[in-house]
């Protein structure tokens, strides 16, 4: 029986997801990291501009919380999808591929645009 927490299971799934993403795309974890913030810069960018309130979500630690979770969770979906279709498909897969995927859903999608008016709801 696994005796670890949900918690637990979902912080080890995203380490193996960050390890594969490296591997499959050899983005270092700096990398990676950089392209998360630079994404979620553009994302308050798209929703405020260069106003007031994109600089305070920009330094907020509860945002990037939050952004990280979407981001996990489209990555999440991403590998789901490499992993079904690599049977099918064995290319390799390239950066802009990555890239172009993560960009959509994490910066141009309507869930992301409705799971941050909920986010604002419950945010301080």
């Amino acid at each position: 029986m696994d005796r670890r927490t949900q918690i637990e299971k979902v912080r080890r799934r995203i380490s193996c997801n960050r390890v594969y993403i490296g591997n499959t795309i050899n983005l270092t974890a700096e990398e990676q990291f950089a392209y998360i913030v630079e994404c979620g810069c553009l994302f308050l960018e798209k929703i405020y501009g260069k106003s007031a309130p994109y600089e305070k979500h920009k330094r907020s630690k509860e945002f990037w919380s939050w952004y990280r979770l979407q981001w996990y969770g489209v990555e999440d979906n991403f590998i789901n999808y490499l992993e079904n279709t690599a049977r099918k498909r064995p290319e390799v897969m390239v950066v802009h591929q990555y890239q172009s995927y993560m960009e959509f859903f994490c910066l141009s999608a309507s869930r992301i645009d409705e799971a941050f008016k909920n986010y604002l709801k419950t945010s301080k």
